[in-house]
């Protein structure tokens, strides 16, 4: 007999205020995400220079004339090309060195999770 003791009036009329309230908040938050959107997405674009002036290229008279690289030149490039690559990484010995201690609380059984006997 409780569910005859209660106003359903009032209960569809909280119920209702209560949806439609998530449902104009959720609106109101699309709304305010795309606006702050709009401003990174304008405050983040790049600058137009607007005093730009061209600049007239003229080449060189030797500019069709191809370059003549030494050996030395290429060997220092080389060599200057490996010490950049060596440097990124350590010098390792490829060997694994992990010890299994037996006694230690990481492989012990009775820390276990499923220890259940008391």
């Amino acid at each position: 007999m409780v569910l005859l003791a209660v106003n359903w009036t009032n209960a569809w009329i909280i119920t209702l205020i209560g949806f439609g309230l998530v449902v104009v908040l959720l609106i109101l938050l699309v709304f305010v995400l795309m606006g702050f959107g709009a401003i990174m997405v304008r405050a983040n674009a790049p600058k137009k220079e607007t005093n730009l002036k061209p600049v007239a290229v003229v080449p060189t008279p030797n500019a069709t004339e191809p370059v003549e690289i030494t050996g030395e030149e290429l060997a220092a490039i080389a060599m200057a090309i490996q010490l950049s690559k060596e440097s990124a990484h350590d010098n390792e010995s490829k060997v694994l060195t992990i010890v299994s201690d037996p006694n230690s609380a990481w492989s012990s059984k009775t820390f276990g999770i499923n220890n259940l006997i008391r």
